[in-house]
């Protein structure tokens, strides 16, 4: 069951290899460590990964969207990563992860949470005293998918949690809340997590607001803002915390508007650390848009990096920030490669640093995710229809 958020929605040595750039441009150092595949044995369980997420105990966690499943690998003394275990639909059916697309992390309490785009459900799993996960709960309303996306209105009043083409979530220490953004819902549903990986629905966030079929979110260090995109009204909401201490709409980045004219289907945004790029990958324009916060707390578009060749950024899905090396790492669904631009601090502007089209010999195409570690020391990047897992060490 491959898939993507692309419109329409439901058709359900690397220096050698990079593009030649001027002599005078310094590329950063990036070495090819490792490709999981699943073809090469499929009890891995990761065809079309969607999400791809490193725990500070070096386990790597990866959503699937095709094997329906959370599937976990562990890393040795030579920094390879092996199976570990995986959950998937076809082992576990009552575990609803039908088209898993999101996996969150929760370091403190050692917690996984897979959110499931067509179950419409979050899963949460707990790691033992052997370090394997456990399987806590499941959340969803049970509601067909099918008939949901033909007339969501006659099912409407049964999707109580909001969670219908739940496509991401990110996770707030503050408050401890985990927000979803669901797709089909229009909504972004708030979660309360205790230690034992238990979840409680606490609502929407600012439930009159039309978010515009939300698929990603972005939060600043400090909390104080949220970030939340709308795929098919292309836009973005950007929201700020009040002295009472709740969110409300401060901005909203729309298409077409404010020199806004290459940001149609923004499906993935990304927030700088210090809060002052906010980055959009827009998969109908086939470009990433750069905005830029000035002296008024007021974001105004900075830069649209295109594609160097024709299918670079085709579906622009995919983009990673590495704030230490002032790295940006964007790909497109229906691209060729990772495109990797540097961010100067004279400037404030991006340039294309080179085009990773292999990796080892072997061609990098359509990309659906990418990730670094915490630490910024590792990109990991997966590609959907191909269903490969590469890692690069930065």
């Amino acid at each position: 069951m491959y898939y993507r958020i692309l419109a329409p929605l439901l058709i359900i040595s690397l220096t050698s290899q990079a593009n030649a750039l001027p002599q005078s441009k310094k590329q950063n150092k990036l070495e090819a460590i490792q490709i999981l595949r699943h073809s090469e044995n499929l009890n891995q369980e990761i065809a079309n990964p969607r999400d791809i997420t490193l725990t500070n105990n070096r386990t790597l966690l990866i959503a699937s969207g095709d094997s329906n499943s959370l599937s976990v690998f562990g890393e040795n003394r030579d920094n390879q990563f092996s199976y570990l275990q995986s959950f998937s639909s076809s082992k576990y059916p009552t575990l609803a992860l039908e088209g898993a697309s999101d996996v969150t992390h929760i370091e403190q309490n050692d917690v996984a949470i897979v959110s499931s785009f067509y179950s419409g459900s979050l899963t949460s799993f707990k790691r033992n005293q052997n370090g394997l996960f456990e399987h806590v709960q499941t959340l969803g309303n049970d509601i067909n998918i099918k008939q949901a996306f033909s007339d969501y209105e006659k099912v409407k009043h049964k999707d109580t949690l909001s969670l219908l083409g739940a496509w991401s979530t990110h996770f707030s220490e503050q408050g401890n809340t985990l927000y979803v953004a669901s797709y089909l819902s229009n909504a972004v549903s708030i979660f309360n997590i205790d230690r034992a990986g238990v979840l409680s629905p606490h609502g929407q966030l600012l439930p009159k607001i039309n978010w515009g079929r939300p698929t990603s979110i972005s939060q600043s260090g400090d909390a104080n803002w949220l970030y939340v995109n709308g795929f098919e009204e292309s836009k973005v909401s950007v929201l700020k915390k009040g002295t009472d201490g709740k969110y409300g709409l401060a901005q909203t980045l729309a298409h077409g508007t404010n020199n806004i004219d290459a940001m149609q289907n923004p499906q993935q945004i990304l927030i700088s650390p210090d809060n002052q790029f906010l980055f959009v990958a827009a998969s109908k324009s086939n470009n990433i848009n750069v905005f830029k916060k000035n002296n008024s707390d007021t974001f105004v578009h900075h830069q649209t990096l295109s594609s160097p060749a024709p299918t670079s950024l085709s579906g622009a899905c995919c983009i990673a920030f590495a704030s230490k090396q002032k790295l940006l790492f964007a790909a497109g669904e229906a691209g060729e490669g990772i495109l990797v631009y540097e961010l100067s601090p004279s400037s404030g502007k991006l340039s294309l640093n080179r085009h990773i089209k292999q990796f080892k010999n072997n061609k990098i195409t359509g990309v659906s995710v990418l990730s670094l570690s915490a630490d910024e020391r590792t990109l990991y990047a997966g590609t959907g229809k191909n269903s490969e897992v590469f890692i690069f060490k930065l």
